[in-house]
């Protein structure tokens, strides 16, 4: 549970960074080079510790819908990770000072806010 509340929370503050809400001082580059390190570490060990519960008693987790909505989130929580880290227009231009995102990163990151 830890672990996705690490996934969550630090995807929350690059959201918040992109809606120009937190952190105004540091660049969108700059402040997702610093964090999404620590998010996708967070998620492989959700992923490993959720497996290794799985394994444990995958007869009786499968069909329970709680555990099928956790995988779906997951799922989910690994796309927007992945479009924060690879995707150009989830960044702003990277200068010698902030900059305000561009409104292909703003709706990026007020789509990721809420839909999580």
């Amino acid at each position: 549970m830890l672990s996705l509340v690490l996934v969550v929370g630090s995807i929350m503050v690059v959201d918040l960074r992109l809606l120009n809400i937190a952190s105004r001082r540091r660049s969108v580059k700059e402040l997702a080079d610093e964090i999404l390190p620590w998010t996708w570490t967070a998620f492989v060990c959700a992923l490993i510790t959720g497996s290794l519960l799985f394994s444990s008693s995958a007869v009786r987790y499968t069909g329970i819908w709680q555990f099928d909505a956790k995988m779906c989130m997951l799922v989910l929580a690994a796309i927007n990770m992945a479009s924060s880290t690879w995707a150009p227009s989830a960044r702003s231009p990277s200068g010698p000072r902030p900059s305000k995102p561009p409104l292909a990163a703003k709706l990026a990151g007020g789509i990721s806010l809420t839909s999580g």
